[in-house]
This record gives C-alpha cells, structure tokens and sequence, in this order.
C-alpha cells in the first residue's frame, strides 16, 4: 500500500550515477530529507582514483531527519542529488543515527570543490 501512495507524490527521473551508459534513470521523489543547513561540515577523501568519499557531520536537527528518514527507508536507496545530477544512491542498510555519515561515490573533476563549499556554508568560487 506504500508504494501505491508513493506513485502520487511529486519526483524526478534522474540519471542513476550506477549506469555507466547512461541509459538508467531513478525515480527520485520530492520531499528532500536534508539540505545544506542539516550540515555542519563536509570534507572529501579519495581511498581510490575513481572513488571518493564525502565525509558528513550532522547538525542536530540533520541527525535527527536522518535517522527518522532512514528508519523508514531501510532496504531502500537514498539518492545524493546536487546541481540536478544523482552523486550517489547507495541503498539505505540499517538506519543512520549521526551526526556523521559517509557517501562513496563518483564525482565528476571539478565537481568536489562546489560541493564542499555548499555544505560547508561558504561560496562556491566562481
């Protein structure tokens, strides 16, 4: 019956960041869980060379959207959405009491350093 009253709610079909062809999209509904606010820092690390980590801390308030939207979404995927374009889904395993939090994904060159400057509240460079 969930997914019945998930068809009506408003979402967008972004590229899945998974499919490298390009030729699969995901269903990413409305509602956004967190926002840069929910953020307290962000930084970046790269373990490999097509692979890098965003490291998330978590304002209270953030932590506490976490962990309620994660609860409800276990065994699902939760789409990283940025400038329009899905950095990451991964699929949601137990739920995510924060503040910190961890996304491995694939990002585009150049694409890391806006990134941070939006979740870490400063101006991206122009």
């Amino acid at each position: 019956m969930a997914a019945d009253a998930e068809t009506n709610l408003s979402a967008d079909l972004l590229a899945d960041p998974q499919d490298q062809t390009g030729q699969s999209f995901l269903r990413v509904l409305k509602p956004v869980v967190l926002d840069s606010s929910d953020v307290a820092n962000a930084s970046l690390t790269q373990d490999q060379p097509d692979q890098k980590t965003l490291l998330v801390h978590l304002t209270e308030p953030g932590s506490q959207k976490m962990a309620s939207a994660s609860a409800q979404g276990v065994g699902r995927r939760l789409a990283v959405v940025w400038n329009g374009r899905v950095l990451s889904a991964p699929y949601i395993n137990s739920p995510i009491p924060g503040p910190d939090m961890n996304i491995t994904g694939s990002f585009r060159n150049g694409e890391e350093q806006p990134l941070l400057d939006v979740l870490n509240h400063r101006h991206p460079s122009p």
